[in-house]
């Protein structure tokens, strides 16, 4: 599974991140690491092939705020 992740930011960061959380908040992995982001939208392509299935949070940081959502991976 290679889902494509489509996030947006209101402001220039960076220190933009994206982490991988089990839904008991252990931290799986690091999907992307810290870079800069411009204003707007953009993609972070990830492989979840090895996660197994179960709820997980997909935590976006950056440098002054983070933003978490659900995510459900079935097999």
């Amino acid at each position: 599974m290679n889902p494509t992740l489509r996030a947006s930011i209101s402001y220039t960061d960076d220190k933009v991140s994206c982490e991988l959380w089990s839904a008991k908040g252990d931290f799986i992995r690091l999907l992307q690491a810290a870079q800069i982001r411009e204003v707007g939208s953009f993609d972070i392509n990830v492989d979840l092939s090895d996660v197994a299935a179960g709820l997980y949070l997909i935590v976006l940081k950056g440098s002054g705020s983070a933003v978490t959502e659900r995510i459900v991976i079935s097999k």
